[in-house]
């Protein structure tokens, strides 16, 4: 009995951890897409597939100047 219980407790704990990394890669995309428009309008007025085509044309230095930056973007995000 015990032994199930810590396995629920670890399947409970993986899935939240999943929901968490979620989270952040919609996050951090949208915080790449932001950085590389600096124009919010222009992001929200594209397709899922060519905000996924910015994405992956995007330089990899694009790329890390975007994941480091400040985290203004993510909170005006999180208080949408």
């Amino acid at each position: 009995m015990l032994n199930e219980f810590s396995k629920d407790r670890a399947e409970r704990k993986a899935i939240q951890s999943d929901c968490r990394g979620l989270q952040t890669n919609f996050k951090t995309t949208w915080t790449l897409l932001v950085d590389y428009y600096t124009n919010e309008s222009e992001v929200m007025a594209n397709t899922e597939k060519e905000n996924v085509l910015i994405l992956e044309n995007m330089s990899s230095a694009a790329f890390q100047h975007a994941l480091f930056r400040n985290n203004t973007i993510l909170a005006y995000f999180a208080n949408k």
